[in-house]
Order: structure tokens, then sequence, then C-alpha cells
């Protein structure tokens, strides 16, 4: 049997090669002592009108907010949002599907 060479050859937009999206916390104890009290994430920062939307485990809406780096303080309508599972849907022009997972609100 002899060796063959295959080539295969790439081509990457200059919006392919942007920095990765990311989410820096799957967990977060927003109890105001300075540690992990943000969910944070970066990497949009080509991408201002990112849209980025966290849900309770019931479906409601908690957090919602379009724009470059944002983070969420764990509150909803001003109180402190119930420890628990949350749902997130990062949007991006860039990317053809939602990004979609979980996080988790300590108290």
């Amino acid at each position: 049997m002899k060796n063959k060479l295959v080539a295969v050859l790439f081509m990457l937009s200059a919006l392919a090669c942007s920095k990765k999206q990311s989410i820096t916390t799957k967990a977060f104890s927003p109890n105001g002592d300075g540690v992990n009290d943000y969910w944070t994430f970066t990497g949009f920062d080509n991408d201002l009108e990112a849209e980025i939307q966290v849900f309770s485990k019931d479906g409601l809406l908690v957090f919602e907010c379009t724009g470059k780096n944002p983070v969420w303080n764990g509150k909803y309508h001003q109180a402190d949002a119930p420890a628990g599972i949350y749902y997130y849907n990062i949007k991006t022009k860039h990317q053809k599907d939602l990004i979609k997972d979980s996080l988790m609100l300590v108290r």
C-alpha cells in the first residue's frame, strides 16, 4: 500500500479569528464578600450587539442585556434572586446557533 499525501485548505474570515467567547464562571455567590459576586463572561469584544438572557428554572426572564462583556449581580427587580439553577442564552451576530447552558446561583 502506498502512502498518500492529502492537503486540506482551511479558509477563515477575520471574524472567525476573533477571540473565543467564554463563560468565566458556572457558579457564583453574590453575597458581597468580593469573591464570585458576579456572573461574568468574556470574549464578546467584537460583538457589541451580543444578546444575553438568563431564565429561572420556571422560564422567567430574570436578566437581560446587550453589549460588551456584561455581568449579572444576581438581582431580579432590585431584589436578590433565589439560589438555584438558571439557564442562559447568548445570541451573537457571528454565530449561527445560540450559546445555551446553565449556571448555579449560590446564596
